[in-house]
């Protein structure tokens, strides 16, 4: 090995200091870590830790931008487990009952490499010859030994506050002299080397209680203190050359710091310098013992939930009492703001962020929270080797496997840095929910602000403003203020029903709407009204100004009892499709009747204008009035959680319930001085920023940075007349005043448990179902991600708290959508008049027609005509002789079975799949021919190539049949447009296929386009009957002759015209009568977005249904004159035969298409009906049943899914 030139720098790096942290388990910027074949590279200048991984090398990037060195190289694995040697010594002999601690050595080993990077920029110089030398062994010993940063963090946070008591400093000590160290080998009264109190008074050695810690302990400290009375000791083995250790009064019954313990200690002879750390601490030991608990992951009937790995689907680890943090983290990073912001920028921000360490960036942090839990790259099974997760065992020896989760990703460095400072997410105890999201929010406003990058705040998704209406019922005169919010906390009023078997108390339901039309309620309110001049009766009234684009409900189901904050079970009842329609609480500020209240007067002293939204909270919640108005005051007079936090530690005060005195109300109106202005200047607010807060806050600077961070869209005091400072617009409450505001359920936290102190959050996120076309529910508990069961989503979301809805709009998408839309439009209809009047007179002949033998020689204008109407007639692809003894056998099969259809009293429409005549006419070889030429009539932009599609290899869709009796009245099939209803504008890939439409440019829409489509969700609500694949063409084989009234298929014949108003159409409504002669001319109709409803769509089952023309919905169609994708079935049948079609469509290969079709062959060959009908009892036992044999061709059978390949 060549010898490293720099190995003189060595000399002048040290070991780490006990208050340093060392990144040597796990990389700062991503979640790769010592067990990992690369192991993690610690620096030797700094101890930041990073991966080594040959794409993402955080380690190289470190020190490319630092400049330093030398790294330690850490890899960890597991011991084997294996019996002991025949020449080992056997253990020795147990005399004591005592729980051992398994260290860390005992369960991996580890392998430490110097490295020099001077020397090799690219991977690292090993540098061996060093290796024994005594310098280096220290920095070795002192890396490996150190307390890692994750633990020394959590360590931190499980710290409680200790103070000095009067016992520790009045200590008096007895004159016992040194103690040898054969004095402290063991406790003074048994044998237990462990868990050893010394006593600071005597020097008495004794073990403790042993539930202390989950140690061996025989209690011999406590009762020497209860002979003696000698209160305080210290533990042994905890003992810091800092001068830290584990200090116990016991008169006190509470640990104790004792600020002379290194005087006490040196009487006994004992230096604190010399002293080595050697067990863990009582709160150390508090942490293992947090992190034992675990859930039952269940469904209904009792099995075991189906766990999930991939991207978006990592868990977080508990890190003991962190739930709360990871509930919210799942769910603000399953949001699209989150997931752009912080995932695909990580690569770049690492290469440009200017904090020496990683572990201090909040940004940094955050894009590593998003690669860990978005990438997928952590999310896989956790090895059932791993003898470190005992309760997983080989699921082969028992009857019910037991689920394999992932280990998750452990957030300790983004949890240590997001609670640096915070009195309540600094430590380990259990937090609320929503005051973290609150939290979370702030601190990444504070960051980017900091920073200058307020443009990329993926919490602007959040912010809406609401309107606050005062009006007195005197002189009518009315005031509106605009209150910025991000967080819509609604009450849950409780109704007592009755008790349960136990006693416990069950509550009515309560509707989600009727909490939010309380939460924008009318309130009755005592006001000194300043145009009335004397006290008087006003109200105050809530809306929304605005609507944002993630609106997050807080249900507020902790109250008050008995002054202590307790969950009430209340359940609140969502709409059964998880959408809300909010447009009925938008406000419409001042109105042209209204007149504004003068300015309250300034000579009379009053209480300030306290935050509305923020009182009805805390007054619900029970708390006297006045205790609310001073908590407001104290915390900023904006966010009830600090304001609650504020009341709870100040119940005792003795003037809690005095009258505010108004002199003080009003604060210090003194100038802020020039010094407190610059020192909040230094922070990044501006000087009209900083002005204002610390005039809200009677100049008080602490206070004032509070505020700053409460109000961080105020932009502080206006500058003075005549000031050359231009001045700063207010950005407003954020958010969008346009509707419809309708939202969709993405995601809900709930808590089990009694209080918001205790218990445990998970959260439920809808995601897209890789097994089918629809979302599913997926439960986060912390590391473990499972599949959620129905009936439990069910069940927890009438308990969740958090409620979190996404925005599901469209004219916003657009540029100037208003504009071009409406021109767009104007054309349109034109177009759609011309067009319709062609197709009224031409009749049937407008539609093409077409031989099969033929369909190769078609020329190049025929073709074009083909995909301008987007239909055609295909003749004679099957013998007419093999047809008809498809439509006899089926006539037989329907005769011999006891089959569903309808109309029940006369059946014609079959629920019906694997009949033989079906089976054979989808294997048949021409038939399949005709949907691959079909499926020829789509491209690509510029012939671009799309991965695993193939439009030359059909695949098998099985649909139903209908045998239509002659003389039979039918309009089960109006007019209707098949492959998608409402999921045309919802799903974002399927609505790229008519962007050309929606950007006002629809004559060069393409709808052969297979971008958007191939991928396109078709049934996003995983209705039954609702196709959720691709198919190019809708098809009908008809098996029978079908002529003009005799109930044969109408359709549009203008695809282009057709797709562009069905798209356009919600966007308009008329302003004419229907009669009136102008009624169809674009002056009758006007842009409208103001109604949620899309004409013709309509609520069925679980999803919806449509579109489905008709005259009133669709009137520029003139579908009774002129009837592509809009078709019907005609309503009269007057020949004399049975009219009998198959729907077979045109489907090319995808991948999509092809995870269906392995789906539906499980189907076939069970005889039960395909994945997108509904779950009848199927035909399996039916007579005349197709067959594997009865697909008689191979493109046949792989059209089915079934062909054997050869190899």
């Amino acid at each position: 090995m060549t010898s490293c030139p720099h190995l003189n720098e060595l000399k002048d790096l040290q070991p780490p200091r006990l208050s340093q942290s060392v990144h040597r388990e796990e990389c700062t910027q991503c979640f790769d870590n010592q067990d990992q074949p690369l192991g993690i590279d610690v620096c030797l200048h700094c101890f930041n830790g990073g991966c080594l991984d040959h794409d993402r090398h955080h380690m190289r990037t470190h020190l490319a931008k630092s400049g330093h060195s030398f790294t330690l190289n850490v890899k960890r694995k597991l011991r084997p487990s294996s019996n002991r040697a025949e020449d080992e010594e056997p253990p020795a002999k147990m005399t004591k009952l005592a729980i051992v601690e398994e260290r860390d050595e005992d369960k991996y080993e580890y392998k430490t490499t110097l490295k020099c990077w001077k020397c090799l920029p690219e991977t690292g110089l090993e540098v061996l010859e060093v290796t024994n030398d005594a310098h280096v062994q220290s920095l070795v010993k002192g890396v490996m030994q150190s307390l890692s940063s994750a633990r020394q963090s959590e360590v931190k946070a499980w710290q409680e506050e200790l103070t000095a008591c009067e016992h520790t400093l009045t200590l008096e000590q007895l004159a016992t002299g040194h103690i040898l160290e054969s004095g402290l080998a063991h406790c003074s009264q048994c044998e237990l080397k462990e868990n050893l109190w010394l006593c600071l008074t005597c020097g008495s050695l004794g073990c403790g209680r042993q539930q202390f810690g989950g140690v061996g302990g025989n209690g011999h400290g406590l009762q020497h203190y209860e002979q003696t009375q000698h209160p305080v000791s210290v533990k042994l083995g905890t003992i810091t050359p800092e001068g830290g250790a584990d200090i116990y009064c016991y008169a006190c019954n509470e640990e104790r710091v004792d600020l002379e313990l290194a005087a006490h200690l040196a009487t006994f002879g004992i230096n604190v310098q010399t002293q080595t750390k050697t067990e863990k601490s009582l709160t150390e030991l508090q942490i293992e013992q947090n992190l034992k608990f675990d859930f039952s992951l269940t469904g209904e009937d009792g099995k075991a939930l189906e766990p999930v790995f991939g991207p978006g689907l990592t868990g977080l680890a508990n890190l003991g009492n962190s739930c709360y943090m990871a509930s919210v983290m799942q769910s603000v990073f399953s949001l699209p703001s989150f997931r752009s912001r912080y995932l695909s920028s990580a690569s770049q921000h690492a290469q440009t962020c200017t904090v020496p360490l990683p572990a201090d960036c909040l940004d940094c942090q955050l894009h590593k929270l998003a690669d860990g839990l978005l990438s997928g790259r952590y999310s896989h099974p956790r090895p059932t080797s791993d003898h470190t997760s005992p309760k997983l065992t080989n699921p082969l020896a028992h009857d019910s496997p037991t689920p394999v989760f992932q280990e998750g990703v452990r957030p300790s460095s983004f949890k240590a840095l997001i609670g640096k400072g915070h009195e309540e997410f600094s430590t380990m105890r259990q937090q609320d929910s929503e005051e973290f999201f609150s939290h979370l929010v702030t601190v990444i406003r504070r960051n980017l602000k900091k920073s200058g990058k307020e443009a990329e705040d993926p919490t602007e998704v959040f912010k809406f403003g609401m309107e606050q209406k005062l009006q007195c019922n005197t002189c009518h005169k009315v005031r509106y203020r605009i209150d910025p919010m991000d967080v819509a906390s609604v009450p849950v009023p409780k109704q007592e029903r009755g008790k349960d078997a136990d006693g416990k108390t069950i509550y009515e339901d309560i509707d989600l709407l009727t909490s939010l039309k309380m939460f924008t309620g009318v309130e009755d309110l005592e006001y000194n009204c300043p145009s009335c001049e004397k006290r008087v009766t006003a109200y105050k009234r809530s809306n929304f100004s605005t609507f944002p684009q993630v609106l997050v409900i807080h249900a507020r189901r902790f109250q008050l009892v008995n002054w202590v904050p307790t969950k009430l079970e209340i359940p609140v009842i969502l709409p059964s499709d998880d959408i809300l329609h909010m447009g009925e609480f938008l406000g419409h500020g001042l109105q042209l009747d209204e007149t504004l209240l003068p300015d309250d007067l300034p000579a009379a002293p009053a209480l300030p204008e306290f935050n509305a939204a923020a009182m009805a909270q805390l007054e619900g919640m029970g708390f006297p009035a006045v205790r609310c108005q001073k908590a407001l005051l104290a915390t900023g007079n904006s966010d009830p959680n600090v304001a609650m936090e504020w009341l709870f530690q100040h119940m005792d005060d003795a003037d809690i319930d005095a009258p505010i005195q108004l002199a003080s109300a009003v604060g210090n109106t003194a100038e802020p001085s020039a010094e407190q202005i610059s020192m909040l200047a230094d922070m990044g607010f501006s000087a009209p920023q900083a002005k204002k807060a610390l005039r809200e806050t009677g100049g008080d600077a602490e206070r004032a940075v509070d505020w700053l961070f409460s109000h961080p869209d105020d932009m502080g005091d206006e500058p003075t007349s005549g000031s050359d400072t231009p001045a700063q617009v207010n950005p407003g409450p954020g958010g969008s005043p346009s509707l419809p505001a309708t939202y969709k359920l993405k995601a809900f936290i709930s808590h089990k448990g009694p209080s918001v102190h205790s218990g445990h959050y998970v959260a439920h996120i809808r995601a897209p179902d890789p097994n089918s076309a629809g979302d599913s529910w997926v439960l986060f508990n912390d590391e473990k991600v499972v599949k959620a069961d129905a009936e439990s989503v069910k069940e927890l979301k009438k308990l969740a708290y958090l409620y979190i809805f996404e925005k599901k709009e469209i004219a916003e998408l657009y540029p100037n959508f208003q504009e071009r839309i409406t021109a767009a439009w104007s054309d349109l209809l034109g177009e759609l008049e011309k067009g319709t009047a062609e197709i009224a007179s031409k009749g049937s002949e407008v539609v093409p027609q077409v031989e099969f033998s033929q369909l190769q020689q078609l020329s190049a204008e025929e073709i074009a005509t083909i995909r301008q109407r987007g239909c055609v007639v295909i003749r004679n692809v099957v013998d007419d002789a093999e047809a008809t003894g498809w439509r006899k056998e089926l006539q037989e099969f329907v005769k011999s079975n006891p089959v569903i259809g309808f109309p029940e009293d006369d059946k014609q429409f079959f629920q019906l799949y694997w009949t033989r005549p079906q089976v054979r006419a989808r294997g048949h070889p021409n038939v399949l021919q005709a949907t691959s030429w079909l499926n020829s009539m789509y491209r690509s932009k510029a012939d671009a190539k799309l991965d695993g599609v193939d439009l030359s290899t059909p695949l098998t869709y099985a649909d139903r049949f209908r045998l239509r009796h002659p003389g039979n009245q039918w309009n089960a099939h109006p007019p209707h447009v098949d492959g998608g209803s409402i999921e045309r504008w919802e799903d974002s890939v399927f609505r790229t296929c008519f962007t050309d439409i929606l950007s006002g440019e629809w004559r060069t829409h393409d709808p052969y386009d297979l971008e958007g489509r191939i991928n396109a969700r078709t049934s996003l609500y995983g209705r039954e009957n609702q196709s959720s694949i691709f198919r190019t063409y809708q098809g009908w084989l008809a098996v029978s002759e079908t002529a003009p009234h005799e109930g044969t298929l109408k359709v549009f014949p203008n695809v282009i015209l057709s797709n562009a108003y069905t798209i356009m159409r919600p966007f308009f409504r008329p302003t004419a009568a229907p009669e009136s002669p102008d009624f169809l001319h674009a002056k009758s109709w006007e842009y409208d977005i103001s109604s949620p409803d899309f004409p013709g769509i309509y609520s069925i089952g679980k999803g919806f249904a449509g579109p489905r023309p008709n005259t009133g919905t669709h009137p520029h169609m003139r579908l009774n004159d002129a009837m592509d994708v809009v078709h019907a079935v005609e309503v009269e049948h007057v020949g004399k035969e049975d009219s009998c079609v198959m729907y077979i469509p045109a489907v090319p290969s995808t991948p999509q298409n092809m995870a269906y079709v392995h789906r539906q062959k499980e189907s076939f060959l069970a005889g039960i009906p395909p994945p997108d009908f509904p779950r009848t009892q199927g035909e399996s036992n039916f007579v005349g049943l197709g067959t594997l044999e009865d697909i008689e061709s191979l493109i046949g059978k792989k059209a089915m899914g079934v062909a054997i390949p050869v190899a």
